[in-house]
């Protein structure tokens, strides 16, 4: 909040029953920071399309869920926008559990000519990836 100092930030999420209201109560109570519950992609269908600059997406890590994610991001993210995927591996170490993030990510890229523009290296491979949308 301090670095980016956005007029307004949506925070999507299926349950916000762990999130720590306390980062950013000022925020909340201010209006410049929305919690809104649901699935994500069916939250965005809400806005306009190319309404936002950048979206952050770690929700569900299965391969179908995050196409979703990524399809809806692709129509609400302005052209020239950023789209940040967290969780950028192929399996989980900690959970035992394979993730479609790598696979969905690496396909919507291909397939649309997007260009990478940051990658964020994690200790145990749970990546961040960034690419523009054009």
């Amino acid at each position: 909040m301090d670095l980016a100092k956005p007029q307004k930030l949506y925070l999507l999420d299926i349950d916000y029953t762990p999130f720590r209201k306390e980062y950013v109560a000022k925020e909340l109570e201010a209006g410049t920071v929305v919690t809104r519950e649901g699935s994500s992609w069916e939250l965005l269908e809400e806005f306009e399309d190319e309404y936002f600059d950048f979206a952050y997406i770690d929700a569900g890590h299965g391969y179908e869920m995050v196409k979703k994610d990524l399809l809806a991001s692709l129509k609400k993210v302005k052209k020239g926008g950023y789209i940040v995927c967290n969780d950028f591996l192929i399996w989980s170490a900690f959970e035992g559990v394979p993730y479609g993030v790598h696979k969905a990510v690496s396909e919507t890229i291909a397939d649309n000519n997007l260009r990478v523009s940051h990658f964020a290296f994690h200790p145990y491979g749970y990546n961040d990836i960034a690419f523009v949308n054009s």
